[in-house]
């Protein structure tokens, strides 16, 4: 027995309960549900040399092994959820957390009344934000209309309200709530979601044009939804265009700008042969909308005008403080290097409109828009 417990025939009663404890858990099979028969068959029959061994060594009865071991696993499945959804989180919220992954409705309810932090949020694997109580809410409600998951949320998010509750939360993978049940195509949700106040964002609605969710996309733009809100996000959906379905292009056209609609223009690739006849479809389309074929935006180019101006202006600034440029005695060597940036900015930036000009007239433009 001491030696299947790993232990010296001198061993006390502490040594032994201790190693006991160790090996069990080592060894039990709970530990190794993910592997294969014969490792699982291995571990049983470990396990009951270990407790054999403690029962012996120890004289307990078989019903006070069964209670201790029945400790001992609980505290295994407490720290194996603890390290699972985050050591940061209380016992009550991981209870919570578990409950919400088992679509465990009734115990959701029950546990909720519970938490102290209704804005908890998990970690995933890499140690980064994971979902929130409201992403796990979310996830259950979209596309169940009957389960009772969507009156809950109504009934978090009613009880809470947006001063004490973060809709906007964001977990690494899924993004804010509103993203997720975008991504899973739930009206309602998204509805419920945005009539509380949940932010739009369009990013959100990039990923959504993607994956040609139109009806999503329409009810994110009548509520406000910008394409332009953010500007890399707004590139994203103008240069994705020959990636859109053509009844994506139309449910978007009515919420774009001429500007919009004429870049999209200049975003479609011709030299794809594959989508040649989709992507001539769509600049018909767009032709239609009113986006200008002669269009070029000048925000595009504003390079043109900054960078020899901060070239010219830096070049200016060095010569001065090298002694190239002569000091201007009345004021010094600091003044005069700053006049002879600003100078030189001056000189750069005049000569970079005139390029600009030059690019103007040939490319046949004269009403280059400005954003």
């Amino acid at each position: 027995a001491f030696e299947v417990l790993e232990l010296p025939k001198s061993a006390n009663e502490t040594e032994i309960k201790q190693a006991y404890r160790k090996l069990i858990t080592q060894w039990h099979p709970d530990k190794r549900t993910n592997k294969s028969e014969e490792e699982k068959k291995i571990a049983t029959e470990k396990s009951q040399e270990i407790i054999a061994a403690y029962q012996i060594l120890t004289g307990k009865s078989k019903k006070e092994i069964d209670e201790e071991l029945d400790k001992i696993l609980n505290r295994m499945s407490k720290i194996a959820k603890s390290l699972f959804y985050g050591v940061h989180l209380s016992e009550k919220e991981i209870d919570l957390f578990e409950a919400l992954s088992n679509k465990d409705l009734d115990q959701t309810k029950i546990l909720l009344e519970q938490v102290q932090d209704i804005n908890a949020q998990t970690i995933n694997a890499d140690r980064f934000p994971g979902k929130s109580i409201l992403h796990y809410i979310v996830k259950n409600s979209c596309n169940n209309p009957k389960s009772g998951w969507i009156e809950l949320l109504e009934g978090v998010l009613s009880k809470y309200g947006v001063n004490l509750i973060n809709l906007n939360v964001i977990s690494m993978l899924e993004g804010p709530p509103l993203n997720l049940a975008c991504e899973l195509g739930d009206l309602d949700i998204v509805n419920i979601l945005l009539k509380y106040g949940a932010e739009l964002d369009a990013r959100i609605l990039y990923f959504v044009l993607m994956d040609n969710k139109n009806d999503v996309a329409k009810v994110l733009l009548e509520h406000g939804a910008k394409i332009d809100a953010d500007p890399k996000a707004e590139k994203l959906i103008i240069d994705s265009i020959t990636k859109y379905s053509r009844s994506t292009v139309e449910m978007l056209l009515p919420y774009m700008s001429n500007r919009q609609k004429s870049r999209m223009l200049k975003s479609i690739d011709y030299s794809d042969h594959e989508k040649i006849d989709h992507n001539i479809e769509l600049k018909e389309l767009l032709l239609e909308a009113g986006a200008d074929p002669e269009f070029c935006d000048k925000t595009e180019r504003r390079w043109i005008i900054i960078v020899p101006a901060l070239l010219f202006g830096a070049i200016g600034a060095a010569l001065a403080t090298m002694g190239i440029i002569p000091e201007i005695t009345a004021i010094g060597v600091i003044a005069t290097a700053v006049l002879s940036g600003i100078a030189g900015a001056v000189i750069g930036g005049i000569a970079g409109c005139l390029v600009d000009i030059a690019i103007n007239q040939c490319c046949g433009n004269q009403q280059c828009a400005v954003q």
